[in-house]
C-alpha cells in the first residue's frame, strides 16, 4: 500500500504517534483476536512476521488499555483518512513503532540510546561509545566518584608551638578553579544527566535513589544483569542453546545464520569460547532436511579448520536459490533422494552427535557446580 506524504505527516501529528503506537503495540494479541472479521486480515498477515509483532510488544509497552478502546482508536485512525482500512492502519502503526524503536534504542549524535531491558549488554556498548564521542574522559565518571578539584599542600615541619603537618589535599575554592577543574567538573555533570536521559521511566523508579553516575551504572548492571549466580546460570543457558540450536521452519539461510551469530556473540560475553571448525560443523548440522545433500558434501570434501563461519555461509548461500528450486521440484526433502544407505548412515551419525552433546551439558553443569 502506498501511502501519501502530507497524510502521514498530519496523521502522525494527530494522533501523537510516539506515545499512542507504544499502547497499540501493547496490546496486539488482543486486537489479532478481536478483528478475524476483517477480509484484509491475510494480506496484513502476510506483510508482518508474527516474531516481530511480539518481539515490538516486549520492547514497546506496558500499558494495559481495554479491548474497546483499542477498537475505537483504530476506528478513529481509519476514518481520519478514507483510503485506510482497520488492518492497513495497523500495519502502518506497526512500521511507525519499529521506525521510532529502531531510533530510539541506537540512539544518534546528540541523543543516548535508550536503554531497552531486553537489550542490555548491547545497550551497554552504545552507551559507553556514545559518551567516548561526548569526551574521552568523561566514561571515567561511570566507574569512579565526580571529580572535585584541589590543591596539594606541601608538608609542614614541627616547631617548638606546633606539631607536624603532613602531606595534604586541600579543596579549591570556586573562584581558583582552573580550566581543566571547570571542564572536569562539568563532565561529571554531564555524565549523570546523559545517562539519566538513556534510562526509560519505568527503569529510572528502580534507580533514582542513587545520586552518582557510578552508583546508577553499578545498579542498573546489578538489576539486570544480576549477580554471580545469575551470570553462572545464564553461561549454562548459552551452553545448553549452542548445543541445542535449530534452523525454525520455513526460516532463510540468512535468518538462521544471523540468530547462529547472535547466539555466538553471547556466548563470547559469557566467556565460552568455541573454534571455528566447532561452530561451521554445528552451523551445518542445524539446518533444514533440505539442506542435507549439500552439507553432507561439504563436511566430507572440506576441511571446515581452515574455513570461518562466514565462508561456509556464502559458500551455502550461492546455492541456496538451487535448493528450494530443487526441494520445491520433489515437494519434498533432498534428503529423500539419496539412497536409503546413505540416509540410515546420517540418522546414526545424528543419533550419535546428540549423545554427545547431551553429555556435554551435563559436564558443562558439574564445572559450574564444582566452580561453587
Amino acid at each position: 500500500m502506498l501511502f501519501d506524504g502530507p497524510k502521514v505527516i498530519q496523521l502522525i501529528r494527530f494522533l501523537e504517534i510516539q506515545t499512542q503506537v507504544s499502547r497499540l503495540v501493547a496490546n496486539l494479541g488482543t486486537i489479532f483476536e478481536s478483528h478475524q472479521r476483517f477480509s484484509k486480515k491475510k494480506q496484513f498477515m502476510s506483510r508482518t512476521k508474527p516474531q516481530s509483532l511480539w518481539r515490538s510488544q516486549q520492547r514497546l509497552c506496558n500499558w494495559n488499555l481495554r479491548e474497546d478502546q483499542l477498537y475505537s482508536f483504530l476506528n478513529n485512525f481509519s476514518r481520519h483518512v478514507n483510503s485506510f482500512s482497520i488492518p492497513d492502519s495497523l500495519c502502518f502503526l506497526l512500521k511507525m513503532a519499529n521506525t521510532a524503536n529502531a531510533f530510539m534504542s541506537t540512539g544518534s549524535q546528540s541523543k543516548p540510546p535508550t536503554l531497552i531491558k531486553e537489550e542490555y549488554p548491547q545497550w551497554k556498548v552504545r552507551m559507553v561509545s556514545f559518551l567516548e564521542g561526548i569526551h574521552p574522559r568523561i566514561c571515567e565518571f561511570l566507574y569512579n566518584p565526580p571529580y572535585v578539584p584541589t590543591n596539594l599542600i606541601p608538608r609542614v615541619p614541627a616547631t617548638e608551638t606546633t606539631p607536624e603537618i603532613p602531606e595534604h589535599l586541600e579543596s579549591k575554592d570556586v573562584a581558583n578553579w582552573s580550566e581543566e577543574d571547570k571542564i572536569m567538573v562539568d563532565l561529571g555533570h554531564k555524565c549523570k544527566r546523559l545517562l539519566i536521559m538513556a534510562i526509560p521511566h519505568d527503569i529510572f523508579k528502580s534507580v533514582d535513589h542513587c545520586y552518582l553516575s557510578k552508583d546508577i551504572w553499578a545498579e542498573l548492571e546489578r538489576k539486570i544483569e544480576g549477580g554471580r549466580k545469575t551470570l553462572k546460570n545464564n553461561r549454562v543457558v548459552c551452553i545448553n542453546e549452542y548445543h541445542t540450536f535449530k534452523a525454525l521452519e520455513g526460516e532463510s539461510l540468512s535468518d538462521t545464520y544471523s540468530r547462529f551469530n547472535s547466539l555466538i556473540s553471547n556466548c563470547k560475553r559469557y566467556g565460552i569460547m568455541r573454534s571455528p571448525e566447532d561452530n561451521n560443523s554445528v552451523f551445518l548440522g542445524i539446518l533444514g532436511q533440505e539442506w542435507i545433500h549439500l552439507t553432507m558434501s561439504m563436511r566430507t570434501t572440506m576441511d571446515l579448520e581452515g574455513w570461518t563461519l562466514a565462508d561456509v555461509f556464502g559458500s551455502l548461500k550461492s546455492q541456496e536459490n538451487q535448493v528450494m528450486q530443487m526441494k520445491r521440484s520433489y515437494r519434498g526433502p533432498l534428503a529423500l533422494v539419496a539412497g536409503e544407505g546413505t540416509e540410515i548412515k546420517w540418522e546414526e551419525k545424528q543419533k550419535e552427535k546428540e549423545k554427545k552433546k547431551k553429555k556435554k551439558v551435563l559436564i558443562a553443569e558439574s564445572e559450574e557446580s564444582s566452580e561453587d
